[in-house]
């Protein structure tokens, strides 16, 4: 399994296909859900898990990623449980 950037992007090349790039703010629908999240995008053959940090104003970001955002904020997130979601994935 590669753990690299690099690798990821030197096997996807060597296979022929894209790499397949999932993103997700921290945080929704809960920390926990967060892992879950992670775990199954990982199991479901995403590349690269992108864990983002959601913020206030996420105004570049379309609107159910805005709205996950909020959710995460709303239900108190902060910022160590992000590491908290990261190191609880198999994925990291």
């Amino acid at each position: 399994m590669p753990r690299t950037l690099t690798e990821v992007f030197a096997q996807a090349r060597q296979e022929n296909r894209s790499a397949l790039i999932g993103y997700m703010p921290a945080g929704f629908p809960s920390v926990k859900g967060s892992i879950e999240l992670v775990n199954a995008l990982a199991d479901a053959g995403v590349d690269i898990v992108e864990v983002g940090f959601p913020y206030s104003d996420p105004v570049m970001d379309g609107p159910v990623i805005q709205q996950a955002s909020q959710r995460a904020l709303d239900n108190g997130f902060t910022a160590s449980q992000l590491f908290d979601v990261i190191e609880k994935s198999k994925a990291s």
